[in-house]
């Protein structure tokens, strides 16, 4: 399945994405190549496998919460990461743009409304207004 086959895609961390990967990669070393491959792929226009659209959101944005392997932990589904993006189409000549908004360890993150709340917390704060108001 493919976001887009006729344009660019490009995509941005929030500030605190970065944050989330310092902190998880404290316990789990490979994160950040995780991440990179998934971005990679997601760049291309790709959907990985596993991902929905995050519910709550459909009328002002187009969230999607995406499974994310973890290569350092072999325990199967449960050891990976789900990444929460947003994508934000652009005009017809522009690229389509992806924001990272939130990565956390699938493993003892089974809360949905703390993970909805951070999500609202971080779509409402102004590094996301900064980057969507730079690159849509």
């Amino acid at each position: 399945m493919e976001i887009s086959r006729s344009r660019h895609i490009q995509c941005y961390r929030l500030p605190q994405l970065e944050r989330d990967l310092k902190n998880i990669g404290k316990k789990h070393r490979t994160v950040g190549l995780d991440l990179g491959y998934a971005e990679t792929l997601l760049a291309k226009g790709l959907i990985l496998p596993q991902t929905n659209q995050y519910p709550g959101f459909k009328d002002q944005h187009t969230i999607m919460k995406t499974r994310v392997v973890n290569t350092g932990d072999a325990r199967g589904k449960s050891s990976g990461y789900r990444l929460i993006y947003e994508i934000l189409p652009g005009a017809p000549a522009q690229p389509t743009t992806l924001l990272l908004i939130y990565i956390y360890p699938k493993k003892g993150n089974d809360n949905e409304a703390n993970i909805k709340e951070e999500i609202l917390s971080r779509i409402r704060s102004p590094e996301y207004k900064e980057l969507t108001t730079a690159h849509h």
